[in-house]
């Protein structure tokens, strides 16, 4: 997958993660909005849904209506749901990668609008993006 689609998924959980945040202060109760979401699709969807499909349709969905805020919350739900299925706490991993993100220091927007982080500008990190 390009490039765009990874930063764009790390915006958009960003921007889900600090969202969250002003709903509560209180991890268990994001925790608990992922673990509501989880029970209910695994209740109403059929066994073995792919999750990480969906969100790749959600994004898409999104790119044609980007300040839709149902297109947006379709995408925080499908990536909750993915990070469910292979036991991430999707809000406590956004805020430990946001933590690296601001440490990080950006180059020039390129032709698509998007700014890269400048390689070792992040000592803290160890690999991974």
């Amino acid at each position: 997958m390009e490039l765009a689609f990874y930063l764009g998924l790390l915006m958009i959980g960003t921007a889900i993660a600090l969202g969250l945040e002003k709903i509560s202060n209180s991890n268990s109760h994001k925790k608990l909005l992922q673990s509501e979401v989880s029970r209910w699709a695994n209740s109403a969807l059929p066994s073995g849904a792919n999750h990480l499909k969906k969100l790749e349709q959600e994004i898409a969905e999104l790119k044609d209506a980007p300040s839709d805020k149902m297109e947006m919350a379709d995408v925080g739900l499908s990536l909750m749901l993915h990070a469910e299925k292979h036991g991430v706490d999707l809000i406590l991993a956004m805020r430990e990668k946001f933590e690296i993100v601001k440490e990080r220091k950006y180059g020039p927007l390129d032709a698509d609008g998007i700014s890269q982080h400048i390689e070792g500008s992040n000592e803290k990190v160890s690999g991974g993006a």
